[in-house]
Protein backbone atom coordinates (compact mmCIF):
# COMPACT_ATOMS: atom_id res chain seq x y z
CA UNK A 1 0.00 0.00 0.00
CA UNK A 2 2.76 2.42 0.95
CA UNK A 3 5.38 0.91 -1.34
CA UNK A 4 6.43 4.35 -2.60
CA UNK A 5 7.72 5.10 0.91
CA UNK A 6 10.14 2.17 0.83
CA UNK A 7 11.33 2.42 -2.78
CA UNK A 8 13.86 4.83 -4.27
CA UNK A 9 14.45 5.68 -7.92
CA UNK A 10 17.99 4.72 -8.93
CA UNK A 11 18.03 4.90 -12.73
CA UNK A 12 15.97 6.05 -15.69
CA UNK A 13 16.59 5.36 -19.36
CA UNK A 14 14.84 5.29 -22.72
CA UNK A 15 17.51 3.01 -24.22
CA UNK A 16 16.33 -0.61 -24.34
CA UNK A 17 19.88 -2.02 -24.44
CA UNK A 18 20.85 -0.01 -21.37
CA UNK A 19 17.65 -1.15 -19.62
CA UNK A 20 18.52 -4.80 -20.25
CA UNK A 21 22.09 -4.26 -19.02
CA UNK A 22 20.94 -2.62 -15.76
CA UNK A 23 18.32 -5.31 -15.27
CA UNK A 24 20.87 -8.13 -15.63
CA UNK A 25 23.35 -6.32 -13.36
CA UNK A 26 20.78 -6.07 -10.58
CA UNK A 27 19.73 -9.71 -11.03
CA UNK A 28 23.36 -10.90 -10.93
CA UNK A 29 23.79 -9.14 -7.59
CA UNK A 30 20.51 -10.51 -6.18
CA UNK A 31 19.00 -7.05 -5.73
CA UNK A 32 15.21 -6.86 -5.80
CA UNK A 33 13.92 -4.11 -8.04
CA UNK A 34 10.86 -2.91 -9.85
CA UNK A 35 10.64 -1.27 -13.25
CA UNK A 36 8.07 1.32 -14.19
CA UNK A 37 7.50 1.77 -17.92
CA UNK A 38 6.04 5.00 -19.25
CA UNK A 39 5.13 5.67 -22.86
CA UNK A 40 5.98 9.32 -23.44
CA UNK A 41 3.52 9.58 -26.31
CA UNK A 42 0.53 8.52 -24.22
CA UNK A 43 -0.21 10.78 -21.31
CA UNK A 44 -3.98 10.32 -21.18
CA UNK A 45 -6.68 8.49 -23.20
CA UNK A 46 -7.20 11.46 -25.50
CA UNK A 47 -3.50 11.62 -26.39
CA UNK A 48 -3.58 7.93 -27.33
CA UNK A 49 -6.12 8.68 -30.05
CA UNK A 50 -4.02 11.52 -31.46
CA UNK A 51 -0.82 9.46 -31.36
CA UNK A 52 -2.47 6.52 -33.14
CA UNK A 53 -3.00 8.75 -36.16
CA UNK A 54 0.68 9.78 -36.37
CA UNK A 55 3.26 7.21 -37.52
CA UNK A 56 5.61 7.59 -34.54
CA UNK A 57 7.63 4.88 -32.86
CA UNK A 58 6.72 4.31 -29.22
CA UNK A 59 9.11 6.00 -26.81
CA UNK A 60 9.23 4.06 -23.57
CA UNK A 61 11.08 5.31 -20.51
CA UNK A 62 12.19 2.67 -18.00
CA UNK A 63 12.56 3.72 -14.37
CA UNK A 64 14.27 1.40 -11.88
CA UNK A 65 13.32 1.38 -8.20
CA UNK A 66 15.03 -0.43 -5.32
CA UNK A 67 14.61 -0.55 -1.56
CA UNK A 68 15.63 2.80 -0.03
CA UNK A 69 18.18 1.03 2.19
CA UNK A 70 20.00 -0.25 -0.92
CA UNK A 71 19.99 3.00 -2.90
CA UNK A 72 23.60 3.95 -2.16
CA UNK A 73 24.87 0.41 -2.79
CA UNK A 74 23.04 0.20 -6.11
CA UNK A 75 24.27 3.65 -7.15
CA UNK A 76 27.86 2.54 -6.59
CA UNK A 77 27.21 -0.70 -8.47
CA UNK A 78 25.76 1.20 -11.45
CA UNK A 79 28.80 3.50 -11.59
CA UNK A 80 31.12 0.48 -11.76
CA UNK A 81 28.98 -1.43 -14.25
Amino acid sequence: MFEWLTKAKVYETANLDRKLKIESLLKENNIEFTIEVEDLHTRNPFDALAVSQIPVQPKDVYTFYVDRKLKQTVSQLLRKG
